[in-house]
């Protein structure tokens, strides 16, 4: 029997314009689809998890900084959790090398009602809920 894993996330990120070259929308995407090309996959024996990038309506032309966020989901089969964990904090990394990653939030659970929850960057609190004992505890205190 395959196990699964899943995953759901928002990564919020500031591309810096250090040589102010943006000078349309269309110039924007362009230099963020370009590097978004080079992120690490999420993978899962059947398919990967589906990254989506999504810039912020409001585009001032005469700025340096632009703000976006970046949406995963997936149904990965043939995952633990560890590995997806894993997998997951090399593209955020990776995100933060080309980009400044201002704040992120994302929800890893499996078919053994094991759910990793990592609620906001700024307060630093990874949470393990398994659902079946109703129990919580800390991610430093568990060895996954």
């Amino acid at each position: 029997m395959s196990k699964w894993t899943h995953i759901l996330a928002v990564i919020t990120a500031v591309y810096t314009d250090h040589d102010n070259t943006i000078k349309s929308r269309g110039r924007l995407i362009n230099v963020l689809n370009n590097n978004f090309k080079k992120l690490p996959i999420i993978s899962g024996s059947e398919q990967n998890a589906t990254v989506s990038l999504n810039i912020n309506d409001y585009f001032n032309p005469d700025g340096y900084d632009y703000s976006f966020s970046i949406s995963i989901y997936g149904s990965l089969r043939d995952r633990s959790i560890k590995e997806t964990l894993k997998e997951y904090n090399n593209f955020l990394q990776k995100v933060d090398s080309f980009f400044t990653v201002t704040d992120h939030m994302y929800k890893i659970d499996n078919d053994r009602f094991k759910t990793l929850i990592y609620t906001s960057s700024k307060k630093k609190k990874k949470i393990i809920i398994d659902s079946e004992d109703k129990m919580f505890k800390r991610l430093d205190e568990m060895k996954i």
